[in-house]
């Protein structure tokens, strides 16, 4: 079965934007703690995720995008997540241009 994403393209750079400045925040500037993706994800009150599949889905895909950019580090066989040194750098200055 083929996964069909949730998060449309042009909403996943803006979400994980989001995502990324809500663990920058949490993690005030370390990048070694350890958080849930989906405290972070839930965190953001996002809407329109009809269940808990859905929202763990959406989740996942935005970690996803942020790992693959090289911003966040997951733990193996968990569902936590961390900043990595570039993801720390880049959140310092989304959420300096966010909050602007």
């Amino acid at each position: 079965m083929r996964h069909v994403p949730l998060i449309r393209e042009d909403q996943l750079r803006n979400y994980s934007n989001q995502f990324l400045c809500q663990l920058y925040r949490r993690a005030q500037g370390i990048n070694e703690r350890l958080f849930s993706r989906y405290e972070i994800f839930n965190a953001l009150g996002l809407r329109g995720f009809t269940d808990d599949e859905g929202t763990r889905q959406a989740a996942d895909e935005i970690v996803q995008n942020l790992i693959i950019q090289g911003f966040i580090g997951t733990i193996e066989n968990s569902e936590e997540i961390r900043l990595t040194i570039d993801g720390l750098v880049e959140a310092r200055r989304i959420c300096t241009d966010m909050s602007h």
